[in-house]
Parts: C-alpha cells; sequence; structure tokens
C-alpha cells in the first residue's frame, strides 16, 4: 500500500479497528501520527502511541480532544 492510502485510511473515520492497530506499527512516524489523531482509535492503540519513539507522534496524544 502506497503512502496516500495508508494515509487516507490512518485519517478516516470509517477505517476498520483492525486496520488502524495495523497502521499503528506502520514504519513511517507520519501514519502512525494519523493514527494517533484518529478519534476513533481505540484507548489501548492510544497509550501505545503515547510511547512511541517519534515526538510527533507522543504530542499528538498528549495533546488529542477525544
Amino acid at each position: 500500500m502506497n503512502f496516500e492510502t495508508r494515509r487516507d485510511l490512518a485519517k478516516n473515520l470509517n477505517t476498520p479497528l483492525t486496520i488502524l492497530d495495523e497502521l499503528s506499527k506502520d514504519k513511517n512516524w507520519r501514519i502512525r501520527y494519523y493514527v494517533a489523531k484518529n478519534p476513533r482509535t481505540p484507548l489501548a492503540l492510544r497509550v501505545k502511541l503515547g510511547r512511541d519513539n517519534h515526538p510527533v507522534v507522543r504530542d499528538a496524544i498528549e495533546n488529542a480532544i477525544y
């Protein structure tokens, strides 16, 4: 899957939770950032992303308003 498709899925409110789970493990921090910003991302994934190695992803979780 190319970047644009993964990005669009990560941002989409209708993306199945199983796909969000897979995208939360993406090697590209930008994809993980969009998963972190998606209000449908489950709490368990938000906790995991809150410990991400990239500061922008962690900041997305810390500053999220759900």
